[in-house]
């Protein structure tokens, strides 16, 4: 048999060659360098253009090109299939980084082609003397200034091609068989007679072309045997080419390979009936729609005619770690409503095959959002543990199911080189014959479901399927003996079979989180763009509910719909899974900056905008502070007013003292702030003795009416004893927020991933100054320490309240290191066998200790604006501003701050920081202690506005809605997506089931629906006297529609 093997391996090279002949060299190209103008280059006169001749070379760093040549059909050519063949000296590059073309052939676009597509073709039937004019628009990602182009034309003999994969696909089955088997043997013998009656003495003579036909019908006489009669497992296959919407390049390369990939798409499709293709991310098509218009109209007929699914479910695949709940709902309304608009398509599966984890909020969310199904790949990649089930009911926090597929494409374990113990997949999957196999060979549920999946095209920089991998598909199709048969298939139509092939059968399941054992220093890379996101997402939220708040209270104000939609979708933008975990080149983060910097100077208009609008409405008799609470509970914190004298604050009687602040202006502690709404303040001139401040601050010691506080002689806080619970937090000999500095050099993915090894070597920050008391008085008092480590600067504002439990620390970095991962740690006298972290629309518990393999992997875990350590009676949160790595382990919290890696961003995290983290120690557990209320105030300040003496019609208090359960949180009041209607979402944030009344401004009317995340009403709710009631499940989510449709 190896003889057999060996034989039929050299005749299918020598059949590859012969597919190919008439080979004829471009003769003059001319071209010349570009930059982005795709359009423009494409109908450009090139009599000025320079020719590119033999041995020349082009390509920059994120460069272009364009190439003109005019090729004429000679007569050799008459009535064949003729094709061209574009090559570089980059061959060898992966698909991310080779140069890529969009090939124009008479003023018309056709393909993209790189180092997986390197053939277009140019007719079908070729006429003798048609010329053809040839455009090549070309892309260099890499600094290559030494790329070469060499353009050749050839006829493709398709009778030779044709036995070539009747040969190939066959042969590749079978030796993955048992090398005893029958069918092995069988097979291998019958292909080694075929070849017996081809001529090879002549390749390419009349002769050989004879042989190839008696060869073929040969094999068709018997390829039967070659089968299985009824192949017991289905592998449904759907073309896909992955786009990462930035990562190596910068986002206007995403638009053209976008455009190159979807013109690739549709002329397979022209060239294979049977070709099905699925794309998600609605973002790449309005990135289409945009720059080609005809290009999108063809993409639409596609879809008409059932050859392109586009399905998916949200914006475009984000990061599902660091993103807040209302984000993640507006990935999914965005991306269902334009698939909806543009397509007539009711989106049923969250497809998001790269992302690096997902977190247990999830199944709610997408059930809410009407996704019935979630498919994924990327948890393949854990290091260490292997999920157990590749089909299954994945359950999130609150008990919401959903029907979960893991597609696990990998080679054949029988495949040279492959090792047995990897079970990674991949979402960049080829039809061949050991990927199919493996595909099946890798599912763990073979006993409860025979319908697999596989998404078949190169993918990450686009590109997606091949003729090759089509060509294969037309052989397994027919259930080559030993594989899967395959079958061209919508993603949904597979769904719905799983679906169906699951019905009375007991379903594995998985609840919590689906943790990603890799890529863990996602949660802090890149620390701007994850402060810039989460100020974007809670300023988008306040452009909405306070823009709501001026049209209840009528006050002439447009809601600004244009301006949302704007910013809204530049921050779902910036949330792919390539841009927000800090895994891009640097120019990704530069542009990201840039529409940071104009979503949050579109919402600071707009806030202002509304607020003033209301303030200017409030009746004055003298200068007044408006303070807008954009949270669920009547607010209380820290507000500043511009003022050059000391004044006060007064209201119902009360009198609330400024203090100067260091870099001017008066600060005042205020509470009572009505919950999404505003109270009044009269300002008057400071009263002698306002300015007392009740914490004393000498030799190292600072008490407060909470704590006293005692700093060691590096700064840090040693011994913090809480008054109230009469007790010590600080571990003996230890001290909180020690600034911590590990060595970073993951193995891989530098800035992706946080090896477990980081921990083996530690340093620490060098105090440099202080500590110094530069703030004190009735509001606050801050203590500042400036610190160095190497060239870095740290200064840090420990700050205490007379009126809060928080001790915050106002951090400013200015950090000039590579590989070097910076921790907070607060190792505390609490003893949990659990912590408890935010996660979108609730919390997470998860263990302090390492007993497991499972848990030894969560050494670095995600959470959003708290995590917190109690035991009964007692505990204590850290909260933060920007952060999302934290690790707690035993009785020590550490939350992690910046990472600083080298690649594929040289200098990332090298820049000014400013973040603001906070150590809450409270009574009770973190819902006695109301941690997530504090972590609110913490994120979502309120707003204070001046006015001087006026007249106006409205209360000098007033609140939109709120809720007599603590538990209850109200995220958002906005205005619904396609109505003037009032959308209100809320959740249940303690785990608890609760039956909750709400009271609603009277200008809401009382028509009240239960609605979907995605805005749609289901059923009326009673109100009566501007009151509902409404019951909740632990951690549910409900939204309210308010008003008439």
């Amino acid at each position: 048999m190896k003889y057999y093997e060996s034989r039929i391996r050299t005749v299918l090279n020598v059949l590859k060659d012969a597919c190919r002949t008439e080979y004829l060299e471009a003769e003059q190209i001319r071209y010349r360098s570009c930059g982005y103008e795709m359009d423009s280059v494409m109908k450009e006169e090139i009599s000025g253009w320079k020719i590119f001749e033999k041995g020349d070379t082009w390509g920059s760093e994120d460069g272009h090109a364009c190439f003109a040549l005019s090729f004429q059909i000679p007569p050799i050519y008459r009535d064949r299939p003729v094709w061209m063949e574009v090559l570089t000296n980059l061959d060898n590059y992966w698909d991310t980084d080779n140069p890529q073309f969009l090939v124009n052939i008479d003023g018309r676009n056709r393909c993209g082609l790189d180092v997986n597509h390197r053939t277009c073709r140019i007719s079908p039937r070729a006429e003798a003397g048609q010329r053809y004019d040839v455009r090549l628009y070309a892309y260099q990602n890499h600094a290559h200034s030494d790329v070469s182009l060499k353009v050749t034309f050839y006829v493709l003999r398709e009778d030779v091609q044709k036995l070539f994969y009747d040969l190939l696909v066959p042969f590749e089955a079978a030796v993955l068989l048992p090398e005893d088997g029958y069918e092995r043997q069988h097979m291998l013998m019958l292909l080694n007679e075929t070849l017996n009656c081809l001529d090879l003495r002549r390749v390419g003579s009349e002769q050989f072309y004879s042989s190839v036909k008696e060869a073929e019908a040969y094999l068709q006489a018997r390829y039967d045997k070659l089968c299985c009669p009824q192949p017991a497992v289905t592998e449904y296959c759907i073309g896909h080419t992955h786009i990462d919407v930035a990562w190596k390049w910068p986002l206007r390369q995403t638009v053209e390979k976008a455009v190159r990939s979807f013109y690739t798409v549709l002329e397979l499709m022209d060239q294979y009936s049977e070709y099905r293709f699925m794309s998600s991310q609605p973002q790449l098509y309005e990135f289409v729609k945009e720059e080609d218009p005809d290009l999108y109209a063809q993409i639409k007929a596609a879809v008409k005619a059932g050859r392109w699914e586009p399905e998916g479910g949200m914006w475009l695949e984000p990061d599902c770690n660091l993103i807040n709940g209302e984000s993640m709902v507006r990935q999914l309304l965005y991306g269902r409503s334009f698939f909806w608009r543009e397509f007539g398509v009711r989106c049923e599966i969250l497809w998001l095959p790269d992302v690096f984890g997902y977190s247990a909020s999830m199944p709610q969310i997408l059930k809410k959002s009407g996704i019935r199904y979630f498919m994924t790949t990327k948890i393949s990649w854990n290091e260490v543990n292997r999920i157990p089930n590749d089909t299954m009911v994945w359950r999130g926090i609150d008990g919401t199911g959903i029907l979960t597929y893991f597609i696990t494409t990998q080679e054949n374990k029988k495949t040279p080189g492959e090792d047995p113990d990897d079970f990674t997949t991949t979402y960049n999957g080829e039809i061949t014959p050991s990927q199919v196999s493996g595909c099946w060979e890798r599912y763990s549920n073979k006993g409860m479901n025979q319908d697999i999946l596989n998404c078949f095209g190169f993918g990450d920089g686009g590109g997606g399927a091949t003729a090759d991998m089509l060509e294969q598909h037309a052989r397994l199709k027919k259930g080559i003996t030993g594989i899967p048969r395959t079958k061209q298939g919508f993603a949904k139509e597979f769904f719905h079979r799983l679906e169906h092939n699951l019905k009375d059968r007991d379903v594995p399941e998985w609840s919590g989180e689906l943790y990603l054992e890799f890529h863990r220093g996602t949660y802090t890379s890149m620390g701007r763009n994850k402060r810039y996101n989460r100020l974007c997402e809670w300023k988008n939220c306040d452009v909405e509910q306070f823009s709501v708040l001026g049209r209840l209270l009528r006050t002439g104000l447009l809601y600004p719909r244009e301006d949302l939609n704007r910013c809204w979708k530049l921050t779902l933008l910036n949330q792919f899974h390539d841009i927000l975990p800090g895994s891009s080149i640097k120019e990704v983060y530069e542009d990201s900056k840039t529409q940071y910097e104009e979503i949050l100077r579109t919402d600071r208009q707009n806030i202002e905008k509304a607020l003033r609008a209301v303030a200017d409405r409030i009746p004055a008799s003298g200068r007044s502070a408006v303070v807008f609470n954009p949270l669920y509970t009547a607010g209380e914190g820290m507000i500043r007013i511009d003022s050059n004298v000391p004044v006060s604050l007064r209201r119902d009687g009360a009198v609330y003292p400024g203090q100067p602040a260091e870099d001017g202006g008066y600060l005042f502690w205020v509470d009572g702030i009505l919950p999404k709404g505003y109270g009044v303040f009269s300002v008057e001139p400071a009263s002698a003795g306002t300015d007392k401040t009740p914490v004393k601050a000498e030799d190292g010691v600072i008490d407060t009416p909470y704590y006293r506080i005692r700093l060691n002689e590096q700064g840090y806080p040693d011994s913090i004893y809480d008054k109230e619970a009469g007790r010590e937090l600080v571990q003996q000999g230890k001290c909180v927020n020690e600034l911590q500095i590990f060595e970073d050099r993951p193995s891989q993915y530098d800035n992706w991933n946080l090896d477990a090894s980081y921990r083996e070597k530690m340093w620490g920050a060098r105090l440099q100054t202080g500590p110094e008391v530069v703030e004190t008085g009735p509001v606050r008092t801050c203590i500042r320490t400036v610190r160095h480590f190497l060239d870095s600067r740290i200064q840090q504002d420990m700050i205490v309240y007379p009126k809060s439990r928080r001790i915050d620390f106002v951090t400013d970095v200015d950090w000039r290191e590579s590989q070097l991962f910076l921790k907070a740690a607060f190792p505390l006298e609490i003893t949990a066998g659990c912590a408890v972290y935010d996660i979108q629309f609730g919390s997470l518990e998860r263990p302090t200790h390492t007993n497991t393999s499972w848990e030894q992997a969560k050494f670095e875990v995600c959470a959003h604006k708290w995590a917190d350590l109690s035991e009964y009676g007692y505990g204590a949160a850290v909260l933060n501003d920007c952060k999302y790595g934290y690790d707690i382990h035993g009785s020590v919290i550490r939350l992690s701050l910046l990472k600083s890696g080298i690649y594929p961003n040289p200098d990332a995290d090298k820049e000014k920081h400013r973040f603001t983290y906070s150590l809450y120690p409270h009574m009770g557990g973190y819902r006695e202690g109301k941690v997530i209320e504090k972590a609110y105030e913490l994120n979502c300040p309120l707003y204070a506005v001046l006015t001087g003496p006026h007249a106006g019609s409205l209360p000098a208090s007033y609140s939109m809605i709120s809720a007599d359960r603590e538990n209850i949180v109200i995220e958002n009041v906005k205005e619904a997506e396609d109505s003037q209607r009032i959308v209100i979402r809320t959740y249940e944030a303690w785990g608890k089931r609760t039956a909750v009344r709400f009271r609603i401004a009277e200008e809401m009317g009382e028509r009240v629906f239960d609605a979907s995340l995605m805005e749609e009403e289901e059923q009326q709710i009673e109100c009566v006297n501007h009151m509902f009631t409404a019951e909740y499940g632990p951690y549910e989510i409900k939204t309210f529609l308010i008003g008439e449709q």
